[in-house]
């Protein structure tokens, strides 16, 4: 009810009482009444105000700490927190407290755990130096994991790399980003060069031994002339001569053989190259000295694409004070 249907109800109910009890009552008397009553509701109201006031001003604070809780960007929660609610320096059993999953694998120097991350499977690999969480990877693609992350086409995995570069982007600010063809073609003619010294040199060997065998065989041709059984004994004492000759010949018949197989490598992976079919690597970096140092990497391998995400942690007492979460 309202301060005026108060008014009213009041002068009503005052004119009714002086009515039901046959008495005089004044015009200014009525008036006095009136204003003691009105009075008395203004202040009842007044203090229902300052309750309403009050509970109001309590409710704002209430979701204003609320939001500051919520909010990513407190400097609180920035603080508390590098990646996934650890923090760099923390212990091997701290980083186990904080992770409520079961971890998939642990070692002396590093912890596996199996999760989600930006929407995609992927594979936290958390590392310590000394007991102290140092670095972490965050890994999307990689044959060796193929067991526990499902595979993924070149093409997938270069898609997914964009979609976490802009998330990071959006993060850290511009990337410097390189990339590279990978050509194996410089690796094989170098192994095609030593092989090509090896052929040489048990050449050479072989010409060696072949020298010291004919001496050999012409001091023992003089040593057992006229010997009965001369020609079984020379064949006997010559015998480790022609062993080493045949290990040498088939030393050369190998390295010709690998030599051989380079070649036909070399040739195909200069035609990969013509085709613009090459391998190739996407890196790409965030640094901040004293705040965050970020990897992202994209390669295609002979088994597959490798796709992670790398956080080097500063574990000193200005720590990263930048969460890594994706």
């Amino acid at each position: 009810m309202d301060l005026k249907s108060r008014f009213f109800l009041v002068t009503i109910l005052t004119l009714l009482t002086g009515c039901s009890n046959y008495e005089f009552i004044s015009k200014d008397e009525i008036n006095k009444r009136i204003n003691e009553k009105v009075r008395e509701l203004v202040n009842i109201r007044e203090a229902e105000l300052r309750k309403e006031i009050l509970a109001s001003l309590e409710k704002e604070e209430k979701d204003d700490a609320r939001h500051e809780i919520d909010e990513p960007e407190t400097e609180k929660e920035v603080i508390d927190a590098n990646l996934r609610g650890t923090r760099w320096g923390m212990s091997m059993q701290e980083v186990q407290d904080v992770e409520k999953d079961d971890y998939i694998k642990k070692s002396s120097k590093a912890l596996f755990y199996r999760d989600k991350t930006a929407d995609l499977p992927s594979i936290i690999q958390y590392i310590f130096h000394e007991d102290k969480l140092v670095k972490a990877k965050i890994f999307f693609a990689d044959p060796k994991l193929s067991r526990i992350l499902p595979s993924k086409t070149f093409l997938k995995a270069e898609s997914e790399y964009a979609y976490i570069e802009e998330l990071l982007c959006n993060k850290y600010g511009p990337a410097q980003t390189e990339t590279n063809l990978f050509s194996n073609i410089e690796n094989l003619k170098r192994k095609q060069q030593e092989l090509a010294d090896e052929v040489l040199k048990y050449q050479r060997e072989l010409e060696d031994k072949n020298e010291e065998a004919n001496r050999a065989s012409k001091d023992l041709q003089k040593k057992y002339d006229g010997w009965n059984n001369a020609r079984s004994i020379i064949k006997k004492e010559m015998e480790p001569y022609e062993t080493a000759k045949r290990r040498l010949r088939d030393w050369v018949k190998e390295v010709t053989r690998q030599k051989s197989d380079i070649d036909i490598e070399i040739r195909k992976e200069e035609q990969r190259k013509k085709d613009d079919l090459l391998p190739k690597t996407i890196a790409s970096s965030w640094y901040k000295p004293g705040f965050f140092d970020v990897d992202l990497k994209y390669a295609e391998s002979t088994k597959g694409p490798v796709l992670y995400v790398q956080y080097n942690g500063f574990v000193s007492e200005n720590t990263s004070v930048v969460p890594s979460d994706l």
